[in-house]
């Protein structure tokens, strides 16, 4: 377990790199996580800890979101979102709870792709699996396929680049609204996530979607900070064709 009284967006760049990369070999927990870009993961950490400053006026106050089931009252203002076609990018082993909350608010298709190797047994009643990768998902559905689309703590889990084609895909799949949201690099860190990369390795993690990029795609962008061990910040970003959202301006 990391300790919790670190806040790594308190500290200096310089300090952030260190600890960083200390993460990432084991210091704080005993435990290296091989696989890793470092370079990478560092590089685009540091990316958005810049970031996560400059559009700190969009941080959700820490009493706004407690859960997943938080989720839709603080995005799009509701605690259910309904409609007929729903997918689920990413939701592997926590099938039950990302996906079914909502099963009875959509008519069918409800579909979850994602690569777990044991996705088919996470799957909740009501829904039909696609055992790949989200990449491949307008591919088999095409534009305009569902009436929501969401992916949580997905993006993470690919190359920035993917990301963003990801991100591009589910708004143009979707007839209406979309969400997605992050899990910062604290998340994935420690003896639990080694354990969890043995049997899954598609959990590893590569770092945050860049967020200028997702509000140019149409995704209205909060920030949650706090989020992994007092570790940066947790992007929500979401979109309501029908709609515009005000936020908070700087």
């Amino acid at each position: 377990m990391l300790p919790p009284s670190i806040h790594v967006r308190d500290m200096s760049e310089e300090d952030a790199k260190v600890w960083i990369i200390d993460a990432i070999r084991g210091k704080h927990s005993d435990c290296r996580h091989h696989g890793y870009d470092e370079e990478t993961v560092l590089r685009l950490e540091i990316e958005n800890m810049r970031l996560f400053e400059k559009y700190k006026h969009l941080t959700f106050e820490p009493t706004e979101y407690t859960s997943h089931f938080d989720t839709y009252r603080c995005t799009f203002e509701t605690t259910v979102l309904s409609g007929t076609g729903i997918l689920d990018i990413g939701a592997g082993e926590s099938g039950p709870l990302l996906c079914g909350q909502n099963t009875q608010m959509f008519q069918p298709p409800r579909m979850v792709i994602d690569p777990c190797p044991n996705l088919m047994s996470h799957i909740p009643t009501g829904w039909n699996g696609l055992c790949e990768t989200g990449l491949n998902a307008i591919k088999h559905f095409g534009k305009n396929s569902f009436d929501h689309v969401q992916s949580l703590e997905t993006l993470e889990h690919m190359t920035q680049k993917e990301a963003h084609q990801l991100a591009q895909d589910m708004y143009d799949m979707s007839r209406k609204t979309g969400l997605l949201t992050s899990a910062g690099l604290c998340v994935h860190l420690g003896p639990q996530t080694v354990a969890f990369l043995d049997r899954n390795p598609t959990m590893m993690y590569h770092g945050q979607p860049n967020i200028e990029v997702l509000m140019e795609i149409g995704y209205t962008v909060r920030l949650k900070t706090g989020y992994g061990i007092g570790y940066g910040c947790q992007i929500h970003a979401f979109f309501d064709k029908s709609r515009t959202f005000e936020v908070p301006t700087a």
